[in-house]
């Protein structure tokens, strides 16, 4: 699971980077990248109560970015 998190920090990363540099054509390509590693953490079978409170954290965080970016 923690590489799962990992691969989609990294392409956060990266997506911010492409934002910085102006560079729309990639910014799509990485935000297409970004929905196969959210799917694969939401399905996820947590066998730990620490990786149950990953996921939900990770789930609060994606609901509180969705709702900050359709608030502006």
């Amino acid at each position: 699971m923690l590489a799962l998190f990992h691969a989609f920090s990294m392409k956060c990363t990266q997506i911010q980077r492409a934002i910085k540099l102006g560079d729309d054509e990639l910014v799509g390509s990485l935000d297409r990248e970004l929905e196969p590693l959210v799917t694969a953490i939401l399905a996820y079978k947590a066998t730990s109560l620490l990786e149950m409170y990953m996921q939900l954290q990770f789930m609060s965080n994606l609901i509180r970015e969705e709702s900050d970016d359709r608030s502006r």
